[in-house]
């Protein structure tokens, strides 16, 4: 059961940044025509599919404790990798479900992903163009893929943090 409080966690909040990062993102590009069109006709920006790459990155970031921005003493992210510390401090530095930190994203990076394409496509309310972006972007064909020559989903947010700054 506790494994599920975290990873629920882990998928409202990475839904939820997602869909508030995309309505900041088509007010900051409105010029660029009508990204809900764009995006109804199954096209994630690409701008903005990378910045989903770097947010799907913070939340592993997060779960290993290697997020910087966690290093500031009374910040949100700081009590949250506490608590997922506290998680997985066991005898062995496993869950109560038996899994490590490496097995439980191995196991659920991929609901976290599809978490932040349900968080993007909300306002989608056609369910054939909703299940068509799903299925562009899943995480199946985006883990092991790089991308438009970048590094691919895994990859790249297995790469630290302040060299993905770089990139």
């Amino acid at each position: 059961p506790h494994n599920f409080c975290l990873l629920g966690g882990f998928i409202k909040t990475a839904a939820a940044e997602t869909f508030h990062a995309w309505h900041y993102y088509k007010k900051k590009n409105s010029s660029s025509g009508n990204l809900d069109e764009k995006l109804e006709q199954g096209e994630i920006p690409e701008e903005f599919l990378r910045s989903m790459f770097f947010t799907y990155a913070d939340y592993r970031d997060i779960l290993f404790n290697t997020d910087i921005s966690a290093k500031t003493d009374k910040s949100h992210v700081k009590s949250a990798t506490d608590n997922i510390v506290n998680f997985f401090r066991r005898p062995e530095g496993k869950s109560s479900g038996g899994l490590s930190q490496e097995q439980w994203w191995q196991k659920y990076g991929e609901d976290i992903w599809e978490g932040m394409l349900c968080g993007l496509t909300h306002g989608v309310t056609n369910t054939d163009k909703k299940k068509n972006i799903l299925d562009k972007y899943s995480y199946d064909k985006l883990k092991n893929e790089p991308q438009n020559g970048n590094a691919s989903l895994e990859d790249f947010a297995k790469k630290p943090q302040f060299l993905r700054w770089m990139i």
